[in-house]
């Protein structure tokens, strides 16, 4: 008996249709800001961009990936032609009317596509390699395509496919464990200097790393309770969605209330609290307890301290930190690359096998168009001397001889398969 080629066939749930699916889009690494700043105004309402984006590629499916460092359509067919220049140049046409955008576009199509998404959800392809947050940015970019009825069987197999590499690539490799930018590593200072239940923070200054800083430092567990500034007013700003008290600089370090953390990021000349103000700040807290101190300014806000209660981190200091963790991320990601093309593998095996599976089926059923055909000629007159067992032991013969003659092409299939397997290149 011929094979059962649905025997070839990988199961549906995890066969990935890579050849309809593309990716175009752009981030910081292609472009500057002014022009991402205009992609992100074009983009304007997500949800309505991206079905006016489906519609426009004839897509069946379509996520929107955009934030604040890079604009990314993932999206397939799942009929019609496949991924082609013209979808590049239509999603150029999208997000600007600039011409010279198109240049800039990143364009992929296939395993290729596959390969760019992996590498975006494990932020291989960030401003700053290792971060965070894009793996919760993709979840979330494709919970809103599917909400929207925008994803479906063509690229929720390949987000969840991503979103494993996503988590594996932090599981097994020190990718996501190395901060490299210094308010990242002052911070982590500040939470091991201090006890779990001395998370209470100030910040001086109200510029953008200053803003940074208490981004992070909420992630990090720390409750922001003053932020103070030279203009009171800019101090409001920050502090009011923190619900935190603002007041002048001077005013803080007069009568501020006590806390065991300090970040300080103006753009004064010179030295904004002084070695007196920080152990005055010390002053303010219970008996046995320290003040740890982030100075992020270049020149230096805070003066030298030399009371065994005040522990001063500087820029120095946390640089040498964050260049020694760029290097251990460089071999992180190297490892991390590995383990994409690995699972990239698997993914061009899977296409390679419903490739074959498909070239069998195709084969069977015009093959047995044909037998079929043929035995339907032993009711002409040619066959008339033969009696109805005769044929119909004539018939049988007939099929089984098939049977045995279609088994050595799908022999050969299955014999050029096994080799493509053992092989480094991909389909």
């Amino acid at each position: 008996m011929a094979d059962n080629p649905d025997r070839l066939a990988p199961s549906r749930q995890k066969t990935i249709v890579v050849e309809r699916i593309a990716i175009a889009g752009l981030s910081l690494r292609q472009v500057d800001v002014a022009v991402l700043e205009e992609v992100k105004r074009n983009i304007g309402d997500e949800r309505s961009f991206a079905r006016r984006a489906a519609d426009e590629l004839g897509a069946s499916e379509l996520v929107l990936l955009s934030t604040c460092n890079r604009a990314e359509v993932v999206f397939a067919r799942e009929e019609g032609h496949l991924p082609c220049e013209a979808d590049r140049k239509a999603i150029a046409r999208l997000f600007s009317n600039d011409a010279n955008l198109e240049s800039s576009l990143c364009f992929d199509a296939g395993l290729d596509a596959a390969r760019r998404l992996f590498r975006i959800v494990c932020s291989l392809e960030s401003l700053v390699v290792g971060e965070d947050q894009i793996l919760a940015q993709a979840r979330a970019a494709h919970a809103r395509s599917e909400n929207d009825g925008l994803c479906g069987s063509l690229l929720t197999p390949l987000f969840n496919r991503a979103f494993q590499v996503g988590k594996e690539v932090r599981t097994a490799t020190s990718l996501s464990r190395h901060p490299v930018s210094v308010v990242s590593i002052g911070l982590a200072r500040l939470s091991q200097q201090l006890p779990q239940g001395q998370r209470d923070l100030a910040v001086i200054g109200a510029g953008a790393m200053a803003q940074l800083a208490i981004t992070h430092a909420q992630s990090a567990g720390f409750r922001v309770r003053a932020v103070a500034s030279r203009r009171p007013e800019t101090a409001a700003r920050l502090a009011e969605p923190l619900g935190a008290q603002a007041s002048s600089i001077e005013d803080f370090l007069r009568s501020g209330p006590p806390v065991h953390a300090l970040v300080s990021a103006t753009r004064a000349p010179g030295i904004v609290v002084t070695s007196n103000a920080l152990k005055s700040m010390a002053d303010r807290l219970p008996a046995g307890e320290c003040l740890a101190a982030l100075d992020l300014a270049i020149p230096r806000d805070l003066e030298a301290c030399d009371d065994p209660r005040v522990t001063i981190f500087d820029l120095e200091g946390l640089r040498a930190q964050a260049e020694q963790n760029r290097k251990a991320r460089e071999s992180a990601a190297a490892q991390a690359e590995v383990l994409i093309e690995q699972k990239l593998e698997s993914l061009a095996q899977a296409f390679l096998d419903r490739g074959a599976a498909k070239t069998v089926a195709e084969m069977h059923g015009e093959s047995r168009e044909i037998l079929e055909r043929e035995l339907s000629s032993l009711s002409d007159q040619r066959f008339s001397a033969l009696s109805g067992d005769q044929r119909r032991a004539v018939e049988e013969w007939a099929r089984q001889a098939f049977g045995r003659l279609e088994h050595a092409p799908i022999r050969a299939i299955k014999r050029w398969l096994e080799s493509q397997r053992g092989s480094n290149g991909t389909p």
